[in-house]
């Protein structure tokens, strides 16, 4: 009797493990970045494949996040240990390596133009009147979220929940408020200046495309941030999240530090002209 119970308990925990491993092969980040693939194509082929490729991306995304809120309550518990990278996290330093790339090659766009122009006519670049000290209070918002963020993540590491919540809460508005400033400043630069993708009445027409393309991406990065953060509040709000259990969080901060480094670096670079 002990035997054949003791048989029928030595498989179950293998059979436990491969259900975890399988659950956790997610089809989502495939979904996700085949439609990003799309969504890239049909910005250049046809604007029904840019709007399929749209769709795909977010259905992706959806997936994934609903996948995520589910893994919570059935985690890996190895995941989850404090002291231990695991594998999302060393993902999302990955892929924030990538985000370097793309924004090296945005700024090496930006210093080739800039040489270019400047060969030609020393003062093309930029031409136009950039807002300096609105932007200056602006990068200070920004840096104040990297601040409020970090306040959060140490918060939910010493499970203060109350602290926790207003921090991401705080982070969300400064986040807000720099994007809504950001678009105030294109609509000042184009109806103003003049100063679009294509010309640039007071100089070099290349400024503009370069100009967009950084800060446009950027603020892609800080809507994305935006994003991730409100769905961290939300899952917050519902009592998910410990000292043991912030994995999503950590990752969401990793991210908001990043893109507030990219700015700082970028406000040097293009408005304070110090590079």
């Amino acid at each position: 009797m002990s035997e054949t119970a003791h048989a029928t308990h030595g498989p179950a925990p293998a059979h436990d493990e491969e259900e975890e491993m399988h659950h956790h092969l997610s089809p989502w980040p495939v979904v996700s970045a085949l439609g990003a693939t799309v969504l890239l194509v049909g910005l250049v082929v046809h604007p029904l494949i840019l709007f399929l490729g749209t769709i795909l991306t977010f259905v992706g995304l959806a997936g994934w996040v609903r996948e995520d809120v589910h893994f919570y309550d059935h985690p890996v518990p190895e995941l989850f240990h404090v002291g231990k990278a695991p594998n999302p996290f060393w993902g999302v330093i990955f892929f924030l390596g990538t985000e370097v790339v793309l924004f090296g090659a945005l700024f090496a766009a930006y210093f080739t133009g800039r040489s270019a122009a400047q060969a030609d006519d020393p003062g093309s670049w930029p031409g136009v009147h950039l807002p300096f000290t609105a932007t200056l209070i602006n990068t200070i918002i920004l840096v104040s979220s990297g601040a409020t963020m970090h306040w959060a993540m140490h918060s939910i590491q010493h499970d203060k929940r109350r602290n926790f919540l207003i921090g991401l809460g705080l982070t969300l508005l400064l986040g807000g408020i720099f994007l809504a400033q950001q678009v105030r400043e294109y609509i000042e630069l184009i109806t103003a200046e003049g100063l679009t993708l294509g010309e640039n009445p007071h100089g070099s027409g290349l400024f503009g495309s370069v100009f967009y393309g950084l800060t446009g991406t950027h603020g892609l990065h800080v809507f994305g941030g935006l994003v991730a953060i409100f769905i961290v509040f939300v899952r917050a709000m519902k009592g998910q999240f410990s000292k043991d259990k912030f994995l999503l969080v950590e990752g969401a901060a990793f991210y908001w530090h990043f893109v507030d480094v990219v700015w700082i670096f970028l406000f040097v670079v293009i408005y304070g002209g110090w590079i």
